[in-house]
């Protein structure tokens, strides 16, 4: 697959940053030649890391995240299924703990003190807030630089330290039962966005909702059991369970909604 054949078909599912395509298309070719497992530098968002697995590359790949709910996740691209044993991502875990007793500190908070010290956003995957403390992952390559760097959240003082996968805390979210007439995409915003019927077309058609992390379009696209649901600017939840029909015939649902 060439260069353009591999932009055309990216676009295909979505429009993205030709820089970003650039780079995994270069990581992807270099793969090839030398045969030997590949890393990205960039934790790319899901509506990237999502249309690649759809696509026929020519190699294999393998994501990684902070967990297995992260959004933002590196990508290892590797010639055989030999090679997957000895993947080995390129990444640090880290807590940022808030020392202040007077002052709660917002994901906004320690995300802009780390883009403060110059730290591109791609090098960062997601952040995780919880209990005063920061939960995050980054390329390896500029983890001690960050450590040094970090100094106070704002004005308050903080402390980093390395930690491993196994102590970053789970996504937490809150699960609820829902009655619904439909599972067209317009009826499900409606209902779970809390949101009229007409201000849920308005987000579909302005690709504010995603659905497995990419953009759908089509208000009578049909949801499935298990399919999650991105809102910007108003949430992420899941579709967990069919719990049957009630006595007027609506669906009932089960869902989560992400913290």
């Amino acid at each position: 697959m060439n260069r353009k054949s591999f932009y055309q078909r990216f676009n295909s599912y979505c429009e993205i940053d030709e820089f970003l395509l650039a780079s995994i298309y270069e990581t992807i070719q270099l793969c090839k030649e030398i045969e030997l497992p590949i890393y990205s530098n960039y934790f790319y968002p899901p509506i990237i890391w999502n249309a690649l697995s759809h696509m026929d590359l020519g190699v294999k790949h393998q994501f990684l995240g902070i967990n297995l709910d992260s959004e933002k996740k590196m990508i290892c691209f590797y010639f055989d299924e030999s090679q997957r044993e000895t993947i080995k991502f390129p990444v640090k875990y880290f807590n940022i703990k808030n020392k202040s007793k007077f002052r709660d500190l917002e994901h906004k908070d320690y995300l802009g003190s780390i883009i403060s010290l110059g730290i591109k956003r791609e090098l960062v995957g997601d952040l995780i807030v919880k209990n005063g403390s920061c939960y995050g992952i980054i390329n390896s390559s500029i983890f001690d630089f960050l450590m040094n760097n970090i100094g106070k959240i704002g004005k308050n003082p903080s402390e980093i330290t390395e930690i491993q996968s196994f102590d970053v805390p789970d996504v937490e979210f809150e699960e609820k039962v829902e009655s619904i007439t439909s599972m067209r995409l317009d009826a499900i915003i409606s209902t779970f966005g809390n949101i009229s019927r007409n201000k849920a077309v308005e987000k579909i058609e302005n690709g504010d909702i995603l659905v497995n992390y990419l953009v759908v379009k089509e208000k009578n696209f049909l949801l499935k059991i298990e399919d999650t649901i991105t809102i910007r600017k108003l949430g992420k939840f899941s579709l967990s369970k069919d719990l049957g029909v009630n006595r007027k015939g609506k669906k009932i649902i089960s869902f989560k909604i992400f913290c």
